[in-house]
């Protein structure tokens, strides 16, 4: 094939995979991210250091617990959605990441309704 046609044409599944892994996680990010659900929230992270082997190790960007944040004003804007659809929706994605929810493998509902 000629080198001026896009890659996305000489393989069109590759523009597909791409954008669905940065998708997935955008969209993750943008889900638990509390200024969707009308909330202003500061101190959602922090940093820790470690010292290791003798030299000092600082890792950012660890999740603190919502009882540890800064600063958490509900209602503080116009949000995508309520407050009360953010927090159910965060309860449906730990339970999706844990695999707690209803199709967990050899559950009992599965069995029942499979």
């Amino acid at each position: 094939m000629p080198s001026n046609i896009a890659a996305s044409a000489r393989r069109p599944y590759a523009a597909d995979q791409t954008n669905h892994a940065s998708g997935a996680f955008t969209n993750h990010h943008l889900l638990t991210n509390p200024i969707y659900g009308a909330a202003y929230a500061f101190g959602r992270t922090e940093s820790r250091m470690t010292v290791d082997n003798g030299r000092k190790r600082v890792v950012r960007g660890d999740r603190r617990d919502r009882a540890d944040w800064d600063v958490l004003i509900i209602e503080h804007h116009e949000g995508y959605i309520t407050w009360t659809e953010f927090e159910r929706n965060q309860a449906v994605i730990a339970d999706n990441a844990n695999s707690r929810g209803l199709m967990v493998r050899g559950s009992g509902a599965m069995a029942e309704n499979g």
